[in-house]
């Protein structure tokens, strides 16, 4: 990983392991798959291969006997699918999600091709669409970074987010919180 993803406490080069296994009172393991979400927002961090899936010797994923528990909100489920079915509709008509779509695909296009351009100027075109696809990506990264992976400071009046999946948390939390 570039330099910029670790801190002065965590050199290039450190070894880290898990020993572990997490599991949920339902009875299946966090490790590979992560925590399943009710609601998936399109973003280029999904289309990015990281985390422990994607690392050659992560803990596999299992399960064991459930432990009963009470429900905290039986209609949980169903206010689940309202929210998803009236984020796909604002995610529909955001032009700022149309955007970010535009780029995650452009995004797949570049990671799964198999070949470039040898023509100068075909393949710099190539190239500066990546750049402005990759430097989208980087923006979006650093406004989720803490500030000490980033070395940035944050502004503090911004009164509105540039990042469409951040909005839509946000409208998505307004929401359920109405609930």
């Amino acid at each position: 990983l570039p330099r910029k993803f670790f801190s002065d406490s965590m050199p290039t080069g450190s070894l880290t392991y898990e020993s572990a296994v997490f599991y949920r009172p339902r009875g299946d393991s966090v490790q590979q798959l992560g925590i399943e979400p009710d609601i998936v927002l399109p973003s280029i961090s999904e289309e990015l291969e990281v985390g422990e899936m994607f690392l050659t010797n992560h803990l596999a994923w299992d399960n064991i006997k459930a432990m009963p528990c009470p429900e905290v909100d039986p209609a949980l489920g169903q206010k689940a699918a309202l929210l998803r079915a009236e984020s796909a509709k604002r995610i529909a008509k955001d032009p700022e999600y149309a955007k970010l779509n535009r780029q995650i695909k452009l995004f797949r296009t570049y990671r799964n091709r198999k070949s470039v351009s040898l023509n100068e100027e075909k393949r710099w075109k190539e190239y500066e669409e990546e750049r402005a696809v990759s430097d989208a990506a980087e923006a979006t990264e650093d406004d989720e970074a803490p500030e000490t992976l980033t070395g940035k400071k944050r502004s503090k009046d911004k009164k509105k987010s540039s990042d469409p999946v951040l909005r839509e948390a946000e409208r998505i939390t307004a929401q359920f919180s109405e609930m």
